[in-house]
């Protein structure tokens, strides 16, 4: 290889366009705190990807007879012009060296080289969290040449949608990959218009996790509450034990829940009014038993009483003639055979009892 000549741009009388594929080893979403490559907040929503970048252009000043590929080391690649892409909102990225570096390069017959490295990359992804947890995410990984315009050097994708493989196999901890597909578009900037390839995929949360982490024991707090409705209001201490512990263990869940997403301070999680709910009727349980406690000891109190009160002295007043009635039944009884004038002087005294005497506490002779 002459150096001096290869490390020269390839024009595009020479048929120097690239061509793209892309081949995604590992994706790992990054909305939660993680340390895949550095110590990373919930608040930054990021992925990381570990990626195999094939590069594919003819630069004919490379072309050899013979009806094989030449593959090359990967040291060699600094005698070679190589076009300068990067990946787009990168917030950090490297090239593995274990055990040596990851470069793959083969020339062909016809000029035709194919430059393939293994890279990590931790891309940002603009998430919408209004949702969450019921969210459809959709995150791209954009790559840009650096310096060369679209009169320089043009990309395209190898095969379109399948240039990019190894999706199908990814299994992801909070998210699935619904769809995806690739594009081709440029970037405009100061200095000119740049080729950009973009990958699109769209990324489902799944919910069963949320479901046993969070909805059922939010549900079972919320019934729990409503177990002191059915207790009788003169226990104050299980009342009170049920209603402070459900709120208690109510404020846990919602940290946890918080701290299991990124803090988003800019907007409301569906997850957050659900649990504000969840939280106002556990809250509104221990609320009504302290109102209706009140109202029975200080509001009713007095009328409670003096309606027990007069109860009380009807009831005594009922019984008082009661005997009454029975003393003079006894009474008539015992003198019936007598004469007039005795059995009146007998029946007269029964008669003039005081029939309140005893409800007054009076100390006057019974009969």
């Amino acid at each position: 290889l002459q150096s001096q000549l290869c490390l020269r741009r390839v024009w595009l009388t020479m048929l120097a366009i690239r061509r793209l594929h892309l081949f995604i080893v590992s994706l790992t979403s990054n909305d939660q705190n993680s340390q895949m490559l550095e110590n990373l907040t919930a608040s930054k929503l990021d992925y990381t990807a570990t990626i195999f970048l094939r590069q594919r252009w003819t630069d004919e000043r490379l072309c050899f007879e013979g009806n094989k590929s030449l593959s090359l080391d990967g040291r060699l690649v600094e005698m070679l012009w190589v076009p300068d892409t990067f990946i787009v909102d990168s917030k950090k990225s490297f090239l593995h060296d274990i055990t040596v570096e990851n470069r793959l390069i083969r020339i062909y017959p016809n000029g035709t080289i194919l430059y393939a490295i293994r890279i990590t990359a931790t891309v940002a992804c603009n998430m919408d969290l209004t949702k969450c947890p019921m969210d459809k995410q959709t995150c791209t990984l954009q790559l840009e040449s650096w310096g060369y315009n679209i009169n320089d050097v043009q990309f395209y994708w190898t095969r379109g949608n399948d240039s990019v493989r190894g999706l199908e196999t990814l299994r992801l901890a909070q998210y699935a990959v619904e769809d995806h597909f690739t594009s081709v578009s440029e970037a405009v900037y100061e200095t000119g218009r740049y080729p950009k390839l973009v990958f699109h995929f769209e990324l489902k949360r799944n919910i069963l996790y949320f479901i046993l982490e969070t909805y059922v024991p939010s549900i079972l707090l919320v019934v729990l509450s409503w177990v002191s409705f059915w207790i009788s209001q003169s226990s104050v201490p299980a009342r009170i034990c049920i209603g402070v512990t459900t709120v208690l263990t109510m404020t846990t869940l919602m940290m946890g829940a918080r701290t299991s997403l990124p803090n988003a301070n800019c907007f409301i999680k569906a997850i957050d009014v659900y649990l504000g709910i969840c939280f106002s009727f556990i809250f509104g349980a221990l609320l009504e038993y302290a109102v209706a406690h009140f109202c029975t000891l200080h509001l009713f109190g007095t009328i409670i009483a003096a309606f027990m009160l007069q109860q009380a002295f009807s009831s005594c007043l009922a019984q008082e003639e009661k005997r009454q009635s029975l003393r003079l039944f006894h009474a008539h009884k015992g003198v019936s055979n007598l004469p007039y004038p005795l059995r009146r002087r007998k029946l007269l005294p029964q008669m003039n009892t005081p029939c309140s005497s005893e409800w007054h506490g009076g100390s006057g002779a019974g009969p």
